[in-house]
Order: structure tokens, then C-alpha cells, then sequence
């Protein structure tokens, strides 16, 4: 390694310390992400009571670091009357000392040492500093090895994982510590046990890191006397049996009693992980809110599906968010398609044809670990019912997604920068760089999140190039940046910072293109649509599928303008099977507006929204063209002498006599409808009055029903009229069924 060299790892090393030095809390992060919440009550709980007992005073302290946030789950586990932390305590025992001494920014600053600590070790390890048996140096001596290892670390998740209170970078660096010892042209015991240890470490806090042991064992025997697999055996048993004792006897070092957990119908009587969402004050005792050995599984558990998604998904591809393992992967093939073509580091420049057969079976054996984490993590996320054991921490999608790119896969990452027997060729290691710059940008220059309306861990996927990657279909319901609103035979999905719903609309942002997708239980030959628009000198353009639609025109009504949309979309863009065997079909809806309007709307999450456009999806032909019109009345009352104006409510009890069920989601539904109407028949306007029916009436099935009703305001003899409405398609007494009459008389009110 050059001084020039070494002048500028110790400068990016310096930076990747000192940059969370300004970091302090209140303050950055705004609110905790991922699992930071029970790390941080991990550290404080370490360093206040010097146990991981959780007592009712223990979690309150996490809203002095996030006084904003609002029930943030954590992780806690049952073990007989008491209460601990669910995770290991591996990384909270490493971070608390760099708590202690820097505050909110300590465990941060560690992880920049533990980067910088990888960056040093993959320049050295490419640079070739260690010895030859020559006693000179060899490999890189132009700064190609700091160039590849700082794009390597930099520019992949693990440099964002960095600024996240969790373990993800102290495993990755435990596992390649282990890789660089057994790597080391001269072994020694050592060097051997120091692997061992490493990886033993790394296993007991991320089990899936434990397939790592399959090349360095390989490394070892190839290379290694039996004095020293023996010691890298001895160490990695002593790690594992420290990483045990860790998890089994670090909570019960406290000598106050445990608290009970409140009982639930979703926890078991033994030994439980769980989840609790708290809030400030604490309810107490807890209740669980979603257990992680039932963690929300996929609504679609294909398994080719999950495998593509934790290659090349949007939110989860592996590849998307280490771009430089593909750079690893091109550069191993490129050496074994060369002649002579190991140069590397780890070997000396005579026999290099010998030992290319070993070294190509080590290379198997890296990739062979990462692809048996990608099968296991893949088995864990569709859904199978026997989880293996090394499969992803927590192996739901929750903890997938609750961190940007691949969490679960992230720690076996430092497997691809030991395929690189030497330096790639400079211009494919800065179009690599790149490549991972144009990837990651918008993530890697906001890595505590995007500053955003409605920011989570997933709103960077909405710029270029990771919007053009697949979208994860199958998982849609657990993405945290989108939500989906029940409409006819199926869910229509929009993100969350473009759209709000409102009702059965979903109100897309203007001047910008929206992504929406159409969930539906079978293929659509036609679709309908309603469209409101308000804002003037606008122009909306649909893709729906194959299906295009445009409006051009500026003369927008006063209230709006509500157009009925007919589209023929073709064939789903993916359509899979879904848990209980039911097939579901997937279609994209793009939706691009030219400008918007400001309108005041009392809703839950905004009261002022730049819209560009209102959607309403009412069906296929199929769904609008249902018989539903049969019905039987069993009796209606309500009270015959009323006051102008008042509310009053009505009852209606009907069966329904139609051969289908009454469907009651999405904009066309079956609803009871009430209206006013006088002696001539006609009818008092605004007086129409809707009560939605709870469950879906099925043929011959009857139902008794309160609806709430106003009372004109003039006074008179009028009739009160009740019968179902077909929403957007017809009501039943348009196709020839009465309605249910009452006769009411309605009296001035009396004088103030």
C-alpha cells in the first residue's frame, strides 16, 4: 500500500467516523426506524440498570430520543413470569460504551469504525501488503485496491445501514473479519481461531451468517495443518457457547422482578416473541400487537416470486442495493476464463495453474453460502410452513421492509468482495461505481430518510432507476409505501406520498405521474372508471394496461368535472397463486396530470392536498351486470308524527331473494338508501339518506337494518321510501322492486 494510498483510506476512514459525531437526539433520526426502537432501549437499559429486564419504567425512555413517535413496535420476548428483549445482545453490549461516552451518536459512530475497519481490510487485502514468500510486495499498486474497496462499502446499503442503530453492520464486518483471517497467505493458529470466533459471533446474532462457515472451513482444510482447523474449530465452538451464554444469562443479571405481559389469544403459555407498539404514557401491563412467530406472511406465497424479489425486487433486490456484488461476480468469471488469470493477492505469482482448482472450489463454496441464505431467507418469506431455523431474524416481512434494501441478505454481502482475486480493470470498476451511484443516490444522500410528506424507509423507490425495477406485487399488503382500498372484486393500490383516499376515490397529487396497481380475483376484459377532476387548464393521460386515455380539455365546471372512463386493459402485467390457492391478477395504472388544486378536505393525514385527480374504479361488466334485484321485505318502521328537521331513524328488515350476494365494497355496492317524497310523488332533493350493509347478503338471507334520516324542513304530509341502491349502477326500484312506504307527518317546529 502506497503513503498516497494509505493518506487517503485513513481520510475516508476518518470521515466515515466523525460524520455522526453532530448526530444527537432529539434530533436525527426524526423517529425510529426499523427495529432502532428496542436497540435503543437495549443500550439504555444496559447502561441505566445494567440488565435487559424490562420493567415498566424502561420503556418510556425511548421518547427521549423520538419524542415524536407514535406506538413504535418492540421486540420483546416471554420467558416464564418475566420479560426481556427479544434480540441478542451481542450488538447493544458493543454499542453501550460508545453511548456512554458520545451519547445518541455513539452507536453510530461505531458503525463508522466497524467500515472503516472493512475498508482498511479489503485495501489491504487487494493492495497485496501482506507478505509473499519472497518477503516483496505484490498486486495492486496504483490505489486500485482502495478504489474497489471504498466503491465496495460506500456505495451499497451497508454504508446507509450505517446510520441505523441495528446490528446489520457489526455482523457484515464480523463475517468479513472471519473471511479475511482464513484468506491470509500465511495461516497461522491464530489467524484461524480468530476466523472461527468471528463467525461463531456473527452466527449468534444473525444465524444466517453461520453459512459463511462453508468456505472458510473449505479455505482451512485446503490450506491449513490440522493444528490449526483445530484451533479455528476450538474458537468457533468457544464463540458459539459465548454467543449463547450472552443471550441465555445477560437479562437475569438484574435483581428487580419481572413483569407479567397481559395475557392474549395470540400468545402462547411458554416462551413467546412478541411485538408491542407503546405509547407515552404506557399502558400497562402490555398487550401483544402482532406476534413474530405470525408475522403478516405474503398475500401471494409463490416462491419463484420471493426468490425474483430478493434478487431484483424494487424494495428487496439484493443486486439492487449491492450493485458492486455483480461487479465481483463478472470479475471471478473473467479470472477463470483467463489464462493464468490468478494474480491474486493470497497466492504467490509461481504455480498459479495448481492452485487455481482449490481456489475455484473456494469461490463455489462463497457463492454456494450466499445462494443457500438466498433459499432459506426465500422459504422463511413465502409462506412455508417449516422455517428453517438459519432463515432470516424475525423472517417476516415487517423486518424486511422496515429497513431499505435487503436486510436479511445484507450480512452475507462481504462473500462477493472474496470472489475478487485481484483489482478489476479501472474502467469497470468506475462504471460499477456508477452504476451503484444511480441505484442508491436518492438513499445514499438521505440515509436517515427522504425528506418527505409521509417519509418511511421506502420512499426513495419512487425516483429513477428503482421505479423502472419489478415492484414486489406479491407483498404488497406489508410495503410500508403503499396502501391499498377495497373496491369491486379486488384492492387498488396507490403510494402513500402521492395519493390519499378518500372514501372510494383514491386523489392522486398533480403534475406528476402516479403509480397505482389493480388487484383483481380474475381477469378484466373491460374496466370503468369515474374521474374528477377540478382543477382548471388541466390535462389527465391513463395507461391502464394496454389501455390509453387522455383529456385535453381546460373548461373545467364549477365543483368539478366527473367524466365515466371505459378501458380494455389486456392481460395482467403478473398474476400468481395466492395462499389459499386463488389466483390473483395485477394491473398497472398510471395516472399523469398536468396541474392540480388545493382543496380544504378533513381527512385523517392531510387537510390540504395538491390534487391533480380523483379515481374511482366501479367494476368489469361482469361485476355491474350482477342480478341482484330480488328482495323481500320483512317489515320497515319508523315514527309517524316527526319535527321539522329532526333526525329520526328508520328500521328495515330484508331478505335478500336475488341468486347472487348483495356485494357491499367499493364504489358499486348494494347500500339501503332512504328519501323523502310528497303527495305528488316527487322528490324532496337532498334529502337521500345511505346505510352501508356490514357483511355481503347472501341469497335468502335476511338482515335488519337502522338507517339515520333528516326530516324535511317544510312542514307536510309526506312518504318516507326505503330500498336498496345499486351504487353507480341502478336503484332496485329502476328495476322493478318496491320500495318499502311509511306515511309520516311532519310539524313545524315549535318557536325559540
Amino acid at each position: 500500500m502506497s503513503r498516497g494510498e494509505a493518506l487517503a483510506l485513513a481520510a475516508i476512514a476518518l470521515a466515515l467516523v466523525l460524520i455522526p459525531a453532530g448526530i444527537d437526539q432529539p434530533g436525527l433520526p426524526l423517529l425510529p426506524r426499523g427495529d432502532e426502537a428496542t436497540y435503543r432501549l437495549m443500550i439504555d437499559s444496559l447502561l441505566e440498570d445494567h440488565d435487559l429486564e424490562v420493567e415498566a419504567r424502561d420503556l418510556p425512555r425511548l421518547f427521549r430520543h423520538f419524542p415524536f413517535a407514535q406506538k413504535p413496535p418492540v421486540m420483546l420476548a416471554r420467558r416464564g413470569d418475566s420479560l426481556h428483549y427479544a434480540p441478542h445482545p451481542l450488538y447493544p453490549l458493543v454499542a453501550a460504551p460508545f453511548a456512554a461516552l458520545l451519547g445518541a451518536g455513539g452507536p453510530l459512530m461505531l458503525n463508522g469504525m466497524l467500515l472503516a475497519l472493512c475498508l482498511w481490510l479489503g485495501t489491504r487485502r487487494l493492495a497485496g501488503a501482506r507478505s509473499r514468500p519472497d518477503g516483496t510486495q505484490g498486486g495492486d499498486t496504483q490505489g486500485g485496491g482502495l478504489m474497489v474497496s471504498a466503491a465496495f462499502i460506500l456505495l451499497s446499503g451497508l454504508f446507509v445501514y450505517a446510520f441505523y442503530v441495528q446490528p446489520e453492520v457489526l455482523v457484515a464486518t464480523l463475517v468479513w473479519l472471519a473471511l479475511d483471517l482464513a484468506w491470509r497467505v500465511r495461516l497461522t493458529p491464530r489467524s484461524a481461531a480468530g476466523a472461527g470466533l468471528a463467525l461463531a459471533l456473527a452466527a449468534a446474532q444473525a444465524p444466517i451468517t453461520a453459512l459463511a462457515a462453508l468456505p472458510i472451513a473449505l479455505r482451512l482444510l485446503q490450506r491449513a495443518s490440522r493444528r490449526q482447523c483445530a484451533a479455528g474449530l476450538v474458537w468457533a465452538l468457544a464463540g458459539g457457547l459465548l454467543g449463547f451464554a450472552l443471550s441465555a444469562g445477560i437479562e437475569r443479571w438484574g435483581d428487580a422482578p419481572g413483569p407479567t405481559v397481559a395475557p392474549g389469544p395470540t400468545v402462547a403459555p411458554e416462551d413467546v416473541r412478541f411485538i408491542v407498539e407503546i405509547d407515552n404514557p404506557l399502558t400497562w401491563p402490555l398487550v401483544p400487537a402482532v406476534p413474530q412467530a405470525q408475522a403478516r406472511q405474503p398475500a401471494i406465497s409463490s416462491r419463484i416470486h420471493t426468490l425474483g424479489n430478493l434478487l431484483w425486487g424494487r424494495h428487496s433486490g439484493f443486486f439492487a442495493y449491492f450493485p458492486l456484488a455483480l461487479l465481483a461476480l463478472v470479475a471471478a468469471a473473467v479470472n477463470h476464463r483467463r489464462p493464468g488469470g490468478d494474480a491474486s493477492p493470497d497466492t504467490s505469482s509461481r504455480d498459479t495453474s495448481s492452485r487455481d482448482t482449490p481456489m475455484l472450489a473456494t469461490e463455489l463454496a462463497l457463492l454456494g453460502a450466499f445462494l443457500a441464505g438466498l433459499a432459506l431467507t426465500t422459504l422463511a418469506l413465502a409462506g412455508t410452513a417449516w422455517t428453517p431455523p438459519l432463515a432470516a431474524a424475525g423472517g417476516s416481512l415487517r423486518a424486511l421492509f422496515a429497513m431499505p434494501g435487503n436486510r436479511f441478505l445484507a450480512t452475507l454481502y462481504p462473500l462477493f468482495f472474496f470472489l475478487l482475486r485481484r483489482p478489476p480493470a479501472y474502467l469497470a470498476t468506475t462504471a460499477s461505481g456508477g452504476l451503484a451511484a444511480v441505484l442508491l443516490g436518492a438513499l445514499l444522500i438521505t440515509p436517515f430518510g427522504m425528506p418527505v410528506e409521509g417519509s418511511n424507509a421506502q420512499s426513495h423507490v419512487r425516483g429513477w432507476p428503482l421505479r423502472l425495477l419489478p415492484l414486489e406485487l406479491a407483498w404488497l399488503p406489508s410495503l410500508p409505501d403503499f396502501r391499498g382500498l377495497p373496491v369491486a372484486g379486488g384492492t387498488l393500490w396507490a403510494r402513500r406520498d402521492e395519493s390519499e383516499l378518500r372514501g372510494d376515490s383514491v386523489a392522486v397529487l398533480g403534475s406528476i405521474t402516479s403509480e397505482l396497481w389493480l388487484e383483481t380475483h380474475r381477469p378484466l376484459a373491460e374496466s370503468h372508471w369515474l374521474l374528477l377532476e377540478r382543477a382548471t387548464q388541466n390535462r389527465v393521460a391513463l395507461r391502464f394496461g394496454r389501455a390509453e386515455w387522455l383529456r385535453d380539455d381546460p373548461r373545467i365546471p364549477p365543483g368539478g368535472l366527473l367524466k365515466r372512463v371505459d378501458l380494455i386493459p389486456g392481460p395482467p402485467a403478473q398474476s400468481m397463486l395466492g395462499n389459499h390457492g386463488q389466483r390473483r391478477f395485477f394491473y398497472p395504472l398510471r395516472v399523469q396530470t398536468l396541474h392540480g388544486e388545493r382543496r380544504l378536505w378533513r381527512s385523517k393525514e392531510k387537510d390540504d392536498m395538491y390534487i391533480g385527480a380523483e379515481l374511482t374504479f366501479l367494476g368489469d361488466d361482469a361485476y355491474l351486470g350482477q342480478d341482484v334485484y330480488a328482495l323481500a321485505w320483512l317489515g320497515c318502521g319508523a315514527p309517524q308524527r316527526v319535527t321539522a328537521g329532526e333526525e329520526l331513524m328508520a328500521l328495515a328488515r330484508v331478505r335478500n331473494q336475488s341468486p347472487l350476494a348483495w356485494p357491499v365494497v367499493g364504489a358499486a355496492r348494494v347500500r339501503l338508501a332512504a328519501r323523502w317524497r310528497r303527495g305528488d310523488a316527487s322528490e324532496v332533493p337532498g334529502t337521500a339518506q345511505r346505510a352501508d350493509f356490514l357483511h355481503p347478503l347472501e341469497p335468502q338471507q335476511s338482515v335488519a337494518r337502522w338507517i339515520r334520516v333528516q326530516a324535511p324542513q317544510a312542514p307536510g304530509h309526506y312518504r318516507l321510501e326505503i330500498e336498496p341502491v345499486f351504487e353507480n349502477v341502478a336503484w332496485f326500484s329502476d328495476r322493478g322492486v318496491a320500495p318499502c312506504r311509511m306515511e309520516i307527518d311532519v310539524e313545524a317546529a315549535p318557536p325559540p
